[in-house]
């Protein structure tokens, strides 16, 4: 199989990546030739009733327990996946200077940088990341599902109902073939739920679908998003508005791994 054979550094852009007008890059084109071959079969879900609708690659390295990328204005390029594993257009996550606490998602290609979704990552307890998306009215707070900073579950409420992302079980992964497998429930009765719940997004990370230059090891990193956005099909407008808050909020899961391992590796203080 034929990986990436190189991936941009933070003072380097993609290839064939082109320019926006104040100089952030947007995704190239990439050729068939130039990316692995997924095979369908290898990202089908585990839970009853899911089907992806939507398959997205989002391309972030992430780090191996630095955190530097907290302080990163190198932007996140998200893929749009075709059934022949063709990689083109999709969205770029934008860091509007070194060091933000927010950043804008916008479409690949947008000269003028229209924001799609605003995230604000706020500093201190009680505070969580909060997500605008154009259209949708009130902002989307990331809450931890459960007590404690270093929280692996999440929770939102929207105008669309309560989300959660969550890290899979070891059979969810062993289902999937994914060394890290992240899965965003929608909670609800309606057919296809399992206790109430819903899977209607996940992001797979395995040898073949994680970011290029990213390791089993790597915390942050990207891989392989999958959306069924069935539930939302006949909703006039809802399928866009879905779409990006999975996205937007999938972001705020990997920034908080970052941000875990950053807590972890943390130098105990100085007792004097």
């Amino acid at each position: 199989m034929t990986s990436v054979a190189h991936y941009p550094t933070h003072d380097e852009k993609p290839f064939g990546a082109a320019e926006l007008e104040d100089g952030h890059s947007i995704p190239p084109n990439y050729s068939e030739e130039m990316l692995p071959d997924y095979d369908d079969n290898g990202v089908s879900s585990m839970s009853a009733g899911f089907h992806a609708t939507r398959q997205l690659q989002i391309e972030a390295r992430g780090e191996h327990g630095s955190g530097s990328s907290y302080f990163s204005k190198q932007p996140t390029y998200i893929y749009e996946v075709s059934p022949d594993g063709r990689h083109s257009g999709g969205y770029v996550s934008v860091r509007p200077k070194r060091g933000s606490n927010s950043c804008y998602l916008v479409r690949a290609g947008d000269a003028s940088e229209t924001p799609l979704a605003n995230t604000s990552y706020r500093i201190g307890p009680f505070r969580p990341p909060r997500i605008g998306i154009q259209g949708l009215g009130a902002d989307v707070a990331v809450h931890s599902s459960k007590w404690g900073c270093l929280s692996r579950e999440t929770s939102m409420e929207t105008p669309f109902g309560v989300f959660r992302w969550r890290y899979g079980s070891r059979r969810e992964r062993h289902a999937v073939d994914a060394t890290s497998l992240i899965i965003m429930d929608w909670k609800t009765d309606g057919e296809g739920s399992v206790e109430g719940w819903r899977c209607v997004a996940q992001l797979i990370r395995n040898k073949d679908l994680r970011s290029a230059g990213s390791t089993r090891w790597s915390v942050g990193n990207g891989g392989r998003l999958l959306l069924d956005l069935r539930p939302w099909a006949e909703a006039k407008g809802a399928l866009q508005h879905i779409e990006v808050l999975c996205m937007s909020s999938c972001l705020v899961m990997l920034k908080r791994e970052i941000d875990n391992g950053q807590v972890v590796v943390a130098p105990a203080p100085v007792v004097s």
